[in-house]
Protein backbone atom coordinates (compact mmCIF):
# COMPACT_ATOMS: atom_id res chain seq x y z
CA UNK A 1 0.00 0.00 0.00
CA UNK A 2 2.98 2.75 0.83
CA UNK A 3 5.12 1.97 -2.01
CA UNK A 4 1.91 2.14 -4.69
CA UNK A 5 0.80 5.38 -2.82
CA UNK A 6 4.14 6.99 -3.08
CA UNK A 7 3.85 6.14 -6.60
CA UNK A 8 0.77 7.99 -7.26
CA UNK A 9 2.28 11.05 -5.64
CA UNK A 10 5.06 11.05 -7.70
CA UNK A 11 2.70 11.97 -10.56
CA UNK A 12 2.35 15.08 -12.60
CA UNK A 13 -0.63 16.21 -10.23
CA UNK A 14 0.68 19.04 -8.18
CA UNK A 15 -0.81 18.10 -5.38
CA UNK A 16 -2.77 14.92 -3.80
CA UNK A 17 -4.60 13.57 -1.23
CA UNK A 18 -2.29 12.73 1.84
CA UNK A 19 -1.02 9.00 2.68
CA UNK A 20 -1.92 8.49 6.56
CA UNK A 21 -0.93 5.80 8.38
CA UNK A 22 -2.08 4.02 11.55
CA UNK A 23 -0.90 1.57 13.85
CA UNK A 24 -3.10 -1.00 15.48
CA UNK A 25 -4.05 1.32 18.59
CA UNK A 26 -5.32 4.49 16.70
CA UNK A 27 -6.59 2.98 13.50
CA UNK A 28 -6.21 0.45 10.61
CA UNK A 29 -3.01 -1.51 11.70
CA UNK A 30 -0.66 -0.63 8.11
CA UNK A 31 1.78 0.37 10.68
CA UNK A 32 3.71 -1.99 13.40
CA UNK A 33 4.51 -1.36 16.69
CA UNK A 34 6.97 -3.64 16.49
CA UNK A 35 10.68 -2.17 17.37
CA UNK A 36 13.65 -3.20 14.70
CA UNK A 37 15.76 -1.20 16.37
CA UNK A 38 16.62 -0.86 19.86
CA UNK A 39 16.02 2.87 20.32
CA UNK A 40 13.86 3.18 18.06
CA UNK A 41 10.82 5.53 19.10
CA UNK A 42 7.31 3.95 18.06
CA UNK A 43 5.37 6.31 15.71
CA UNK A 44 1.22 6.06 16.20
CA UNK A 45 0.50 7.74 12.66
CA UNK A 46 2.61 9.17 10.07
CA UNK A 47 1.05 11.40 6.74
CA UNK A 48 3.03 11.93 3.70
CA UNK A 49 2.09 14.74 1.69
CA UNK A 50 3.51 16.06 -0.85
CA UNK A 51 3.99 19.42 -1.88
CA UNK A 52 4.15 21.94 -4.54
CA UNK A 53 7.62 23.19 -5.59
Amino acid sequence: MLIASLEAMRGDLPRSNPLTLFSEEWGNGAMSTEKVIEDAQIALCLKITKLER
